[in-house]
């Protein structure tokens, strides 16, 4: 045992060699015999050398991933009645810097500057309600470069599919309105909203694109009004996204142009990352 103990006491004195690692390795050679003592965890050089002389005691060695302690224990051993063998079992693992971003609640998801203050401005604008958008029904609101023959195509077939297959109501889901002819994401998205009270998404058309782009709403520049509904649903609170299409709509219309945008009469001009390149 004196000679182990030798062997111990040499394979410590090279530990202290590395920085702080002094009090390290007066603890292991102190408490060695001792169940249950702990050592602080130290770098990969120190432990490394640590558990040298812990080895040479034939003493086990557990490291806490969570709480980086080490905890020193007898050797078990490997049958009853025999002479008994010193094992060393070195469990380490450390954690990541990624497993610790994932695990950490506090991380913030990414969301645009100053977006409440361009939605409360634009509330501020649209509060009188005089966009077309508020007052003109379903038979003004269509698309007049839309093919005519093609619309009366559509409206013909969905009115059959409806009739015999839902009874002449319509389909309570998402899925199943975009497979009506003529309807896509953005009008199944608003029927969901409007007929069945039901939010499932973002009704995103080019005025909503357009103005998302131009707040700098989405992280990256998006080309189409799906792209732009799956940014804006990454991180806008689901509580907005019901009036976000009526009020981007009107603001659309009257405000924020396609061509030729009223810079100066929008209460977002100061604060609008696109209100410089516009004018």
């Amino acid at each position: 045992m004196a000679s182990l103990y030798a062997q111990t006491n040499k394979t410590v004195r090279k530990a202290t060699r590395y920085k702080n690692c002094a009090s390290q390795a007066a603890a292991v050679q102190k408490n060695a015999g001792t169940e249950g003592c702990h050592v602080s965890s130290v770098n990969s050089g120190e432990a490394s050398a640590v558990a040298t002389g812990i080895m040479a005691l034939g003493l086990n060695l557990k490291a806490d991933k969570h709480t980086g302690q080490a905890e020193i224990g007898r050797a078990i051993p490997s049958r009853v009645g025999l002479k008994q063998k010193r094992n060393l079992k070195i469990e380490y693992e450390c954690r990541s810097a990624e497993h610790s971003e994932k695990s950490d609640p506090k991380v913030p998801k990414w969301e645009p500057r100053n977006w409440k203050e361009h939605l409360n401005n634009i509330r501020e604008m649209r509060k009188n309600k005089d966009a077309p958008v508020d007052h003109m029904g379903a038979e003004k609101c269509f698309d007049k470069d839309a093919d005519p023959p093609t619309k009366v195509k559509y409206i013909r077939q969905t009115t059959e599919i409806l009739k015999w297959q839902y009874n002449g109501d319509i389909p309570n889901n998402v899925a199943e309105l975009v497979k009506l002819p003529g309807v896509g994401a953005k009008m199944a998205h608003l029927a969901m909203d409007i007929a069945w009270n039901n939010i499932t998404g973002i009704g995103v058309d080019t005025h909503v694109h357009r103005i998302s782009n131009r707040l700098k709403w989405v992280k990256k520049e998006t080309k189409s009004p799906e792209d732009t509904r799956i940014a804006l649903e990454s991180w806008l609170p689901k509580e907005y996204w019901s009036e976000i299409n009526w009020l981007l709509v009107g603001f659309g219309q009257q405000i924020c142009l396609p061509v030729g945008p009223r810079c100066t009469e929008c209460l977002n001009r100061e604060i609008c990352p696109a209100s410089k390149r516009l004018h």
